[in-house]
């Protein structure tokens, strides 16, 4: 679970939003170009508001409030990475060219959202 990572974006109305995707595709330590990448792509969802700035995560803790993270973090458990020099670095340059085409990203959903889906809930019982 090393190479998953959160990326924050912050929108226009100061509200903030968390991706999950592949970490260390494009570089290992410097989170500046996926970070750029989920900016790109940020607007695709239903963020309600206007993405700004994103930034790479201290951790996926960061994220572990958003509705979704659960579901995003499950998605890449089952995902291989796979073993041998070559062959990582094979899948690396696949998934930086599927990512910056904006693949391999989760949004993990609107926090405001989690109250209200949690009072529907309860309403029904």
């Amino acid at each position: 679970m090393g190479h998953v990572i959160a990326v924050a974006v912050k929108l226009q109305n100061k509200q903030i939003r968390h991706f999950i995707t592949w970490g260390r595709t494009f570089e290992r330590v410097d989170g500046i170009a996926i970070a750029a990448i989920v900016l790109k792509y940020a607007s695709d969802y239903a963020l309600g508001g206007t993405p700004i700035k994103a930034e790479v995560c201290y951790s996926l803790s960061d994220a572990s409030e958003s509705p979704y993270f659960h579901e995003c973090l499950l998605h890449f458990r089952d995902q291989d990475i796979p073993s041998g020099k070559v062959a990582y670095q094979r899948w690396i340059k696949k998934v930086s060219k599927e990512q910056a085409a904006g693949h391999h990203l989760m949004y993990c959903g609107d926090p405001g959202q989690r109250s209200e889906c949690r009072g529907n809930y309860w309403s029904m019982l």
